[in-house]
């Protein structure tokens, strides 16, 4: 039982209190420690997500989704431009396009198979709709709904109308019907519908265009059913008739390239230089040309170097790759402040909220200053822009030889353009500059055959792996493997996913437990010697007491 100077008069809880705020210094030493570490694995999680974001966003930019390769620059929009001087086409070249003036005519376009309603509501005896837009109940002379197989290019499919169906039922009927059986049971029909209530008529197309592509209703359907009151039934073209084929299974058409029965789609066929090329839709590739057939007609396509788009592209990089330099640079420069450290809580309850902002402003400045694993980071990716690239398609194999250099030692390794340059390096030999920046490796080939943006993402991602064993992934593990998929393999099965100063706040939080329990036993033994005290002295008044009874009772006799 503790007692808090009864006796003594002595404010013993204060005192206690005061005696163990001098035992808590090396907790809080410990506790500020931690917090320290804690903040510099936030340093580090700030710069490692700005490393992936620079690889990231310019992948994004260029037009890529991993590291480059010849087929991923080939196959680059921003390469090679391409214009077409009429109407019939649209165009546009990736990086492999053959330049020079080039003739396309576009015989056909590619089509859907398509067919048109009869007029579905109004005084027609086999109208589908009554005048409140709902399927005549006249159709339903056998229950309560009525089906009839409807088949695609993907198979046959029953397509179920129910009493009290208004159109956009019926629309979605047609729009989700699947197939019933074999090897594509249950994919969509691959069907397309509208309504139009002005014209009070349905449109239904197959969603592919292309000759392959076709719609019948079953011919055993009783065709003057509801089916009949949708689709007119007359002529070879219609969807009550199955698509003809000739003897090599290719549709049957007419002069038009129309089918000359049933209902079928059409695929496109253009002259490219000449010769002749179909195709199922109306964009068609050709020698890395990429054209939108939009009407009949001849049209010359005339591609080029696309000089500023290759520009824009180099210059972009260049941008964000010296935003990285800085953000990176940023905190290694920082001073270091010993004066300025993580608050205790006693600290923090003197001070008010903008001066807490400011001290932890300070005292989180250069917690990274002259880190070695960014600062070698930062070496290595100088050091690889200013390596040349060997065995490059044209005249450059280096940076300064197309108008950019990497700038004094004191700009940590910023890119400067001189922009007139590199546009006539462009113009002059657009592949050989491609290949400084974007060259894949051959086979054999190490660092020295590889582009320059390649090996800034190798030495970024490198980085930020060492950066990930220093502080772990923190919650951006999902983000690292984006830029990598990879990336956490080594960390994962090297280090238990468990980072070095992870390790170091495990190991002070274990020390600051053991702490814990001696300042526990210690304030016991300060409240058991004060008890002890206070105990001893009311023992002493007790005792004084009955010695001046005594002495008392003496007197008085």
């Amino acid at each position: 039982m503790r007692m808090g100077g009864l006796m003594s008069g002595m404010d013993t809880e204060q005192m206690v209190r005061d005696l163990m705020k001098v035992e808590r210094m090396k907790v809080d030493r410990f506790t500020t420690e931690q917090t320290e570490i804690e903040w510099k694995q936030e340093a580090y999680h700030d710069v490692n997500k700005t490393m992936a974001n620079f690889v990231l966003n310019t992948r994004q930019e260029f037009g890529i989704s991993s590291g480059f390769g010849s087929t991923n620059v080939n196959n680059l929009p921003w390469i090679k431009s391409a214009t077409a001087d009429g109407s019939a086409v649209t165009a546009s070249a990736r990086g492999n396009a053959i330049e020079g003036n080039h003739e396309v005519e576009v015989e056909n376009l590619a089509e859907v198979a398509r067919t048109t309603s009869l007029n579905l509501k109004g005084d027609a005896e086999a109208a589908l709709l009554d005048e409140d837009g709902i399927i005549h109940e006249d159709f339903f002379v056998d229950g309560d709904e009525v089906s009839f197989e409807m088949t695609t290019s993907a198979g046959t499919g029953t397509i179920t109308l129910e009493k009290g169906m208004n159109m956009r039922d019926v629309t979605r009927a047609f729009n989700n019907a699947v197939v019933d059986e074999g090897d594509n049971a249950g994919q969509n029909l691959g069907l397309r519908t509208s309504y139009d209530a002005g014209l009070d008529r349905m449109m239904i197309m197959t969603r592919n265009s292309g000759e392959e592509e076709f719609m019948h209703i079953d011919a055993t359907t009783d065709t003057s059913g509801i089916a009949g009151a949708i689709f007119s039934n007359e002529g070879d073209q219609n969807i009550f008739t199955e698509v003809q084929r000739d003897e090599d299974g290719n549709i049957e058409r007419d002069g038009e390239g129309n089918p000359t029965h049933g209902i079928g789609g059409q695929d496109a066929r253009i002259t490219f230089n000449g010769d002749e090329i179909t195709s199922s839709n109306n964009n068609v590739s050709v020698f890395g040309i990429d054209l939108q057939l939009r009407t009949k007609g001849t049209t010359t396509v005339r591609v080029e170097t696309d000089v500023d788009g290759i520009y824009d592209q180099i210059k972009g990089f260049v941008d964000e790759y010296n935003d990285l330099i800085d953000a990176v640079n940023g905190p290694t420069q920082e001073k270091y402040d010993r004066e300025y450290g993580p608050l205790t809580d006693e600290q923090r309850q003197a001070m008010n909220e903008d001066d807490i902002e400011k001290w932890e402003e300070r005292a989180r400045s250069g917690l990274l200053a002259n880190d070695r694993t960014l600062t070698r980071t930062l070496q290595t990716l100088r050091s690889s822009m200013y390596e040349s690239i060997e065995n490059t398609a044209g005249e450059y194999s280096h940076i300064t030889q197309i108008g950019i250099s990497t700038g004094n030692y004191q700009q940590g390794g910023r890119l400067e353009i001189e922009e007139d340059k590199l546009r006539d390096a462009i113009a002059n030999d657009p592949e050989g500059v491609l290949d400084v920046f974007f060259k894949a490796p051959a086979e054999g080939e190490g660092k020295e055959g590889t582009g320059l943006v390649q090996r800034a993402y190798d030495d970024i991602t490198d980085g930020m792996k060492e950066v990930i064993r220093q502080s772990g992934p923190g919650e951006d593990a999902g983000l690292y493997r984006n830029v990598r998929s990879n990336l956490l393999i080594d960390f994962v099965t090297q280090q238990g996913a468990i980072s070095r100063l992870d390790r170091d706040v495990q190991s002070i939080q274990q020390r600051i437990a053991t702490e814990e329990r001696r300042l526990m036993q210690t304030e016991e033994r300060y409240w058991n010697q004060f008890t002890a005290m206070e105990k001893a002295m009311s023992q002493m008044n007790d005792q004084a007491g009955w010695l001046a009874q005594q002495m008392g009772g003496m007197g008085m006799q």
